[in-house]
C-alpha cells in the first residue's frame, strides 16, 4: 500500500516529522529566490564530515549555509557550529521556531542571519553578512587531496591531506583556493539538484526533496 493509500481505518499519513517539514517549507521559500545557476544542496558535509550544513545554497559566487532549528532543540552546540559555518561558506543563516528566536538572537552575532519559521509564514528577520571570498583555511577544507594537488602544481606531492592544506594555505592565493572551492563544491552538488529540479512536480512534496539526498550517483 502506497504512502497515500487509504486502507479500511481512512488514508495512510505519512508520520510527522519537523525537520523534514520545515526542509521542504524552507524549499519551497527558496526557490522562487535562486538566481541563474544557484542550486540547492542538503546536509552538505564540510570539514572532513563532521559538519553537515542542513541547507545549502550554490552558486559560482554563493554559498549559503542554514541550519534549521526546532521548538525542542537545545541551542548549546549552535555557536561552535556556527563558527565552523562562517569559516567554511560566504554566508550563515539560522532557520528557527519563533518560540527560540529570542534565545539564538541574544546568542548569535550580528553577521548571522535569521530565518523564522513561523506557523503560517517563513519570514527573513535578519540579513547575513556577506563575505566576498572564503578563508584560506575554510577554502581548503573543501577541495579533495587531487584537487590540491592539481592547484599546487604537481602529480604526486604529499599523500597527507593536512600537509596539502597546510602548502595551499602557505602558497597559493586567497582568491584562488576561494574560487576553486566554490567550483569544486557547485560541481559536486548540480547533478543532484537538475534531475531534482527536472522531476519534481509542480506543488513541491517530500518525496521530491528526497531526490536531494540520494546518493551522488543515482543513474
Amino acid at each position: 500500500m502506497g504512502a497515500n493509500e487509504k486502507s479500511e481505518f481512512g488514508p495512510k499519513l505519512r508520520p510527522m516529522n519537523y525537520a523534514a517539514d520545515e526542509t521542504l517549507r524552507l524549499i519551497r521559500w527558496l526557490l522562487p529566490q535562486l538566481q541563474k545557476d544557484e542550486i540547492i544542496a542538503l546536509e552538505l558535509p564540510y570539514k572532513d564530515v563532521s559538519r553537515k550544513a542542513d541547507i545549502a545554497v550554490i552558486g559560482p559566487n554563493r554559498l549559503v549555509a542554514i541550519e534549521v532549528k526546532g521548538p525542542r532543540d537545545n541551542l548549546g552546540k549552535l555557536p561552535r557550529q556556527l563558527d565552523d559555518y562562517v569559516e567554511g561558506f560566504l554566508e550563515v543563516y539560522v532557520a528557527a521556531a519563533p518560540n527560540l528566536m529570542p534565545s539564538i538572537k541574544a546568542l548569535m552575532p550580528a553577521r548571522i542571519g535569521l530565518i523564522d519559521l513561523g506557523e503560517t509564514a517563513i519570514s527573513l528577520r535578519r540579513v547575513a553578512a556577506r563575505r566576498e571570498r572564503l578563508s584560506k583555511v575554510g577554502a581548503t577544507h573543501w577541495l579533495r587531496a587531487d584537487e590540491l594537488r592539481q592547484i599546487l602544481g604537481t602529480r604526486r606531492g604529499a599523500s597527507d591531506i593536512r600537509m596539502l592544506r597546510d602548502s595551499a594555505i602557505k602558497h597559493v592565493p586567497a582568491a584562488q583556493l576561494s574560487s576553486s572551492a566554490l567550483a569544486s563544491i557547485y560541481e559536486r552538488s548540480r547533478t543532484k539538484f537538475s534531475i531534482f529540479d527536472a522531476e519534481r512536480g509542480e506543488r513541491l512534496t517530500l518525496d521530491d526533496v528526497e531526490t536531494l539526498r540520494l546518493p551522488q550517483k543515482i543513474r
